[in-house]
């Protein structure tokens, strides 16, 4: 089991990771940088604090291909989950520019009006 002392000590390696992205890496690579770093963050923290075993067993894996079966499959999950999170923020900032730019063609619209009408 893994102490709190030692969960914070990852917490923040994490945070000291994240924020050297800003100062290292250029703008377009941050997000999936960012994504690897938690995802590498979830899966160490995950062979930490120890996984199930039983599962394994039904295939007659070797241990040495559990364990990488588990690690590489447990980090495409994390960046699945940091993937849906960045898409779910790209779907949110859209949804308010569509409402903004609605907002501004019916003030233009009745300026136009305004403007060619009376």
């Amino acid at each position: 089991m893994v102490t709190e002392q030692r969960r914070g000590v990852r917490a923040r390696s994490l945070q000291g990771a994240l924020e050297g992205v800003r100062f290292t890496v250029p703008i377009g690579e941050r997000t999936a940088t960012k994504w690897d770093i938690h995802a590498g963050h979830i899966l160490h923290a995950d062979l930490e604090d120890g996984l199930d075993e039983e599962a394994a067993h039904l295939y007659h894996f070797t241990d040495a291909q559990r364990d990488r079966l588990i690690a590489h499959a447990r980090q495409d999950a994390a960046h699945a989950v940091f993937g849906v999170h960045d898409a779910y923020k790209a779907a949110r900032d859209a949804r308010l520019w569509s409402w903004f730019s609605f907002l501004l063609n019916i003030i233009m619209l009745g300026i136009l009006v305004y403007v060619f009408v009376i």
